[in-house]
Order: C-alpha cells, then structure tokens, then sequence
C-alpha cells in the first residue's frame, strides 16, 4: 500500500505522541494495583485479599459473579470474597481484576469509529478462544490465557482514543483495500494495535509473559522462547474470526502462523494436521457457558453510553 504523500501516514512524530499519550493514561486502579502488589507474596492470606477487594464493592460484585458464572462451573453457590477467591484460585482472581479494570478504564469514551459492543464481542470471544487452546498448549496459562485474548485488541481501542482521524482511515482503508488491519496499520501509522497494547501494558505493570502475548499475538514466531502464551491468543483470535464472533475491522481472516503450533499438543487430524472444525464446535459449546461474562462487558458498555 502505497501512503506517500497521504495526510493520513502517521510518521514517527505523531507516533511517539500516542506513545507518550499511553504513557499519560491514568495508572492501575488504585485496588487492583494493591492486589497485584500482595498476591506476589507469598504469605498473603485470603482473608486480607478478601479485604482488599471488599473496599471497591463494584469490582467485587463483578467477581462474585464470575465466580458463579457457569464457565467456571463451580458446583454450589458462592456467596463470600472469601469464597470465590478459595475457588477461582490467586492467578484466575489476578487475570480477572486486570481484564475488568481495562474494560471500566475503556467503557466511558465512546466515538463512532465502530461498535464497542460487537468489538468487546470479539475480545470476549478471543479471551474463551485462547483459554481453551490454552488447556492443549500450556493448561497451566489458562487464566492469563483468557486475559490476554480480553485484552489482545486494547491498542485499537487507544488508537481511537488518541488518533481518531489516523484510526478511522485505517478502517477505510481496510475496506477499500480488501485486506487486513494489522497490514494497514503498518502501512498508515507505522505502528500497531499491539504495539500500543504492549505500551499500555507496561504501563500498568502488567506481567512480562501477558505483555508479549499482546505485543506478539499476530506474529508469535517472533518471540525465541516462551511464545506458548502469544501462540494462544494468536489461534483464538483466527477460531473466533472464522467463527464471525463480534466487531473486526476487515473482511479477510488474519494470517495463520502454522509453523508456531509444529511442536504444540493440539487436536489434529488423521493427516496430523491441525483439526479446525472440532476446535469450531468446542468454542460454539464454550460460548454458550461463558455469557456472564458478556452480560457484565455489555452492562458496562451501555452504561457509559447512557
């Protein structure tokens, strides 16, 4: 694509200006920050966690109803902090604090660059997709998993934000030109979404693995080692495009890295090839059992509209 002379090409200058506009953005919410902080140690008690999120009550009525969402099929009723934390475990309360904080931070600054509620559609969709590929590739990731497929898209969200008439050439562009965002964003504004993701991510002092899963998630061969994380959100991302799961910019489906998933335990075929239809119908049946989780982006998003 040829942007020579187009008003539109962003340049290094206006793009170290976004750079220095994420840098600006607000930190990690006061609670979430705290909770950070003690789950890293490892003397921290569930009673003083419980206190912790006790003192911001909308976060945690988010997380109770998570914890008795049917995605998590927890088998009796959880009524406490105390509780919900014993079930869903340390690293799965962590991930989920840092999704629900991004999706507040982002749910109040609407334009009409597109629509935030198909496009938390696909982010939510991406987050079940990479959390299920996760349990083949690296069970032990599941909850950064979901986190990082939540959180892939952020840099559109900051772009939209922050360069408004840059992002909205982008999305013209993507359908003029028949072709993919992440290829006009390079061409246009010489830098990504998930370039922007992984600014933001720092930013908030987000984990090192969750940073390079945002930054790498369209190209996860870059990354020498630990790419299992990225690899996730990079085949959750393609399951939830051939799915037409919520809001992407652009009619053809992301570029398959399949040489990344060559040494990956994944569902494959008799020819040993990856077996996409069955990973199809398990996201279908996955989705069905993960709408609370819609239910409070959707709530989020329409309350800051209305």
């Amino acid at each position: 694509m040829n942007v020579n002379g187009n008003t539109n090409f962003l340049g290094e200058v206006q793009a170290k200006r976004i750079a220095q506009n994420v840098l600006n953005l607000p930190t990690l919410p006061t609670v979430v920050a705290k909770m950070m902080q003690i789950m890293d140690d490892s003397r921290t008690t569930v009673a003083e966690l419980s206190q912790l999120i006790s003192s911001d009550q909308v976060l945690s009525a988010k997380l109770l109803r998570l914890a008795n969402s049917a995605y998590y099929g927890i088998p009796r009723k959880v009524s406490t902090l105390d509780l919900a934390i014993i079930m869903l475990g340390f690293e799965n309360l962590k991930t989920l604090a840092l999704g629900l904080s991004v999706i507040d931070r982002f749910s109040d600054n609407w334009n009409d660059a597109f629509d935030y509620t198909e496009f938390w559609e696909h982010a939510f969709g991406c987050a079940v997709a990479s959390s299920m590929v996760a349990r083949d590739i690296c069970p032990d990731n599941k909850s950064e998993a979901f986190v990082a497929g939540l959180l892939h898209d952020v840099g559109k969200l900051i772009l939209s934000q922050f360069a408004k008439r840059h992002f909205a050439a982008v999305i013209k562009n993507v359908s003029a030109y028949d072709t993919d965002f992440y290829s006009v964003e390079k061409a246009i504004l010489g830098v990504t979404h998930a370039d922007i993701a992984a600014w933001f991510a720092e930013k908030w002092q987000f984990p090192e693995k969750l940073i390079s899963a945002l930054q790498y998630h369209h190209t996860p061969a870059a990354l020498t080692k630990d790419n299992e994380l990225a690899a996730c959100v990079h085949f959750g991302d393609y399951l939830v495009r051939r799915a037409g799961v919520g809001f992407c910019a652009g009619k053809n489906m992301p570029e398959f890295d399949n040489s990344v998933f060559a040494d990956k335990q994944l569902m494959r075929n008799e020819l040993g090839e990856i077996n996409f239809l069955m990973y199809d119908e398990q996201l279908h049946l996955e989705l069905e059992e993960a709408d609370t989780f819609l239910n409070i982006i959707a709530r989020g998003i329409n309350h800051a509209i209305d």
